[in-house]
């Protein structure tokens, strides 16, 4: 997934959903770091989503976890 000057950064379920009514392509944090992690921007997502949780308070559910880290082959 290309990220572009086109999305909005959005995880919010009922931002995406207005966003999204408006015809605006909206991409999360996790989409953001996967497209980090396949360009080699990144070198472990783990690593990423790890320091987002100690640093950022950020959440994310852990089957929806593993299955990110099984896309990018972690």
């Amino acid at each position: 997934m290309a990220v572009s000057a086109n999305h909005v950064l959005m995880d919010e379920k009922e931002g995406r959903q207005c966003a999204e009514g408006l015809g605006i392509r909206t991409i999360g944090v996790l989409g953001v770091l996967i497209a980090a992690r396949h360009s080699g921007s990144i070198s472990s997502l783990s690593h990423e989503i790890g320091k987002l949780r100690r640093e950022g308070g950020f959440f994310v559910d852990a089957k929806l976890e593993a299955r990110v880290l099984a896309f990018v082959g972690e």
